[in-house]
C-alpha cells in the first residue's frame, strides 16, 4: 500500500508533500476524509466569524471519519522521509493505519480537541498550515496539527484529557464536532508564521495573497 523508496517532495501552496507515499486507490481513500474534513472545516470558519473569544461552534456528526482524518495525517507523516517532517509514532503507527483506512475502530488512545484559531472577529480564512509536532499537555501525550485554519491537539495517549476544556472539545465518543473560537495570536502557531513572514519574503507574499483571497470570497 505504501511505497518506501524513490519519494520526491514538491511545493504546494501549503508546503510540501511526498506523492510517493501512497499507490493509487490509497491516496484516493485518503483523499475522501481529507474532502470532508476540508468542507467541515470551511463551515467552521464561517460560523466563526463574529463570534466571541471561547464561544463554541458546534456541527453534526454523523461517523468518526475527522478523527480519521487526523489519523491519517498523522500515520503519512510517519511513513515518509524525514527531511519531509517524519515523526516516530512508535507502537501506535500500526493501529492509526487501521484506523485510517477504516478497518478499526476508533482506539481508546485517539482523541482530538478542536481550536479556531481567528485574526480578527470577521476572520474566515486561513493564515498559515502547520504539520504535526509533538507535544505534552498537562502531562498528556500530544500532536499539534495547523490544517484549514483549526488548530488540533491530537492525542496520542490512553490516558484521558486532563483539562476541563480539552475534555469537552474531545472529538472521540460525540455525535457533534465541537471547536473552540480562540485568539490567533495566543498560540504558538500564529508566533512562527508571523515570525516566518518577517524574516522570509516568499513566505510574506504567500500569506498576503491567501489574506487577498479570504476578503474577496
Amino acid at each position: 500500500m505504501t511505497k518506501a523508496d524513490g519519494a520526491i517532495s514538491q511545493i504546494s501552496q501549503s508546503g510540501i508533500f511526498d506523492p510517493e507515499i501512497l499507490c493509487g486507490p490509497c491516496d484516493e481513500k485518503l483523499g475522501l476524509l481529507e474532502e470532508k474534513a476540508a468542507q467541515l472545516l470551511t463551515t467552521v470558519r464561517n460560523q466563526a466569524k463574529g463570534l466571541h473569544e471561547g464561544a463554541i461552534v458546534k456541527l453534526p456528526q454523523r461517523d468518526d471519519d475527522l478523527l480519521r482524518f487526523y489519523a491519517a495525517l498523522l500515520w503519512k507523516y510517519s511513513v515518509t522521509r524525514p527531511e519531509f517532517g517524519r515523526v516516530d509514532l512508535g507502537k501506535f503507527q500500526e493501529p492509526l493505519r487501521a484506523v485510517s483506512f477504516g478497518s478499526e475502530t476508533i482506539p481508546e488512545f485517539l482523541d482530538v480537541a478542536l481550536f479556531r484559531l481567528r485574526l480578527d472577529l470577521d476572520d474566515t480564512g486561513v493564515f498559515a498550515y502547520r504539520a504535526p509536532s509533538p507535544d505534552r499537555k498537562h502531562g498528556i501525550n500530544l500532536y499539534r496539527i495547523l490544517v484549514g485554519g483549526v488548530l488540533a491537539l491530537v492525542k496520542i495517549d490512553r490516558r484521558p484529557w486532563a483539562d476541563r476544556l480539552t475534555s469537552e472539545l474531545g472529538l472521540r465518543g460525540r455525535g457533534e464536532v465541537r471547536v473552540a473560537v480562540a485568539a490567533a495570536k495566543e498560540f504558538e502557531e500564529f508566533k512562527m508564521a508571523q515570525k516566518l513572514a518577517h524574516t522570509k519574503p516568499k513566505i510574506s507574499t504567500f500569506l498576503d495573497k491567501q489574506d487577498n483571497v479570504a476578503l474577496n470570497t
